[in-house]
């Protein structure tokens, strides 16, 4: 089994503390096509978990750490089309408090208005919409 980590997708040409930690989307998508075209099947925590001393032939565990906004903005439009599973690993300090689901936006513009997009955490309906 393969696990890749990610934490941000698009928000690389945003002026934050962190822009190295952000994947630029078309290169993101670039990754979700090698992993359908090598013919990968990706799995939730759980199941990965479940499967452990099991054949793991063409499997890939997907993840975001820290529940960043883009997850649901960006990412998570783009692993529904591929199908496929990933896990967020969410700081609770970081939630969005507020009761909003904001829009899907699949964009392959890397200079993008990230602050009026994308930029910010995941509230918790968005993660229980995920």
């Amino acid at each position: 089994m393969i696990s890749i980590m990610f934490h941000s997708t698009g928000l690389n040409s945003l002026k934050w503390r962190s822009p190295h930690i952000s994947e630029p989307l078309d290169i993101f998508k670039d990754k979700l096509d090698v992993i359908r075209e090598e013919g990968y099947t990706s799995l939730s925590m759980r199941e990965a978990v479940e499967r452990i001393g099991q054949k793991r032939d063409r499997i890939v565990h997907l993840t975001f750490d820290d529940g960043y906004l883009d997850n649901w903005v960006h990412a998570f439009p783009l692993l529904q089309e591929y199908g496929l599973k990933t896990t967020i690993y969410v700081t609770a300090e970081f939630v969005d408090p507020r009761d909003i689901v904001r829009e899907h936006r699949v964009s392959f513009v890397r200079e993008h208005d990230a602050v009026e997009c994308c930029a910010g955490f995941l509230s918790y309906r968005e993660m229980r919409e995920m």
